[in-house]
C-alpha cells in the first residue's frame, strides 16, 4: 500500500486490516454497478449524494442483520439458558440499539457491527466447546478491525486456561495455534 497519483495516503489512508479491504472492494464493486459516480478513481474524492449516502447506509444495515444481529439472537438464544425471557429480551435489546452502534456506524458508515459479531460468534463458539470455531470467528474479527485487540487477551487467555485444563493440552494449543495463524496467513494473501 503505497502513495501515489492514484492512491492519496494523505487523503484517505487504509490503515484497516485485510478483511476490511475485501469488504471495501465488494461495496465498491456494487456502487460501480449502481452509480459509477461514487467510486470514480480520482474524481469521487469528497462526492455526496442523497443516494450515495442511502447506499452506505443500507451496506451498515444490511451487515448488521446478517452478522451482528444474528450473532447477537443466537447468543441470546443459545448461551443464556438460565435467563427468564425478559432478562434475554432486555440483554437482546441492549446489544441491537446500544447508541454507539447506532449512532457511529449507521451515521459514519464504520461497519463495526461485523468485527463485533463475528466476536459474538466467537465467544458463542468457545460456550459450546467448538473451539477451533471460535478461533476462527475471533480471528476473522481482528482481521476486519484492529479494534477487537481490546477483546484479544481475555480471548487468548480463556483459551489457554481451556487448553491446559485438557489432557491433550499440547495437541489442544497446537490446533488453535494453527487455526489462528491459518486465518491470518488467508487474509493476508
Amino acid at each position: 500500500y503505497q502513495n501515489s497519483s492514484d492512491n492519496n495516503l494523505l487523503y484517505w489512508g487504509l490503515d484497516y486490516p485485510p478483511l476490511t479491504a475485501y469488504h471495501s472492494w465488494l461495496c465498491g464493486i456494487i456502487a460501480h454497478h449502481l452509480d459509477p459516480n461514487w467510486v470514480a478513481l480520482n474524481a469521487s474524492h469528497g462526492y455526496e449524494s442523497y443516494h450515495h449516502k442511502l447506499f452506505m447506509r443500507y451496506t451498515v444495515l444490511l451487515v448488521d442483520v446478517i452478522i451482528y444481529f444474528s450473532a447477537a439472537f443466537l447468543f441470546v438464544a443459545t448461551c443464556l439458558s438460565e435467563w427468564t425471557e425478559s432478562e434475554k429480551l432486555g440483554l437482546l435489546l441492549l446489544l441491537l440499539l446500544q447508541p454507539s452502534m447506532v449512532i457511529i456506524d449507521h451515521g459514519h458508515f464504520q461497519y463495526n457491527c461485523i468485527s463485533l459479531g463475528l466476536a459474538l460468534f466467537g465467544v458463542i463458539a468457545v460456550v459450546h466447546d467448538w473451539d477451533v470455531i471460535g478461533s476462527i470467528a475471533y480471528s476473522m474479527s481482528l482481521n476486519y478491525k484492529q479494534m477487537e485487540l481490546y477483546h484479544a487477551l481475555p480471548f487468548f487467555c480463556y483459551l489457554l486456561g481451556k487448553s491446559l485444563q485438557s489432557d491433550r493440552r499440547i495437541v489442544k494449543i497446537t490446533k488453535l495455534g494453527v487455526t489462528v495463524i491459518a486465518v491470518f496467513v488467508l487474509w493476508c494473501v
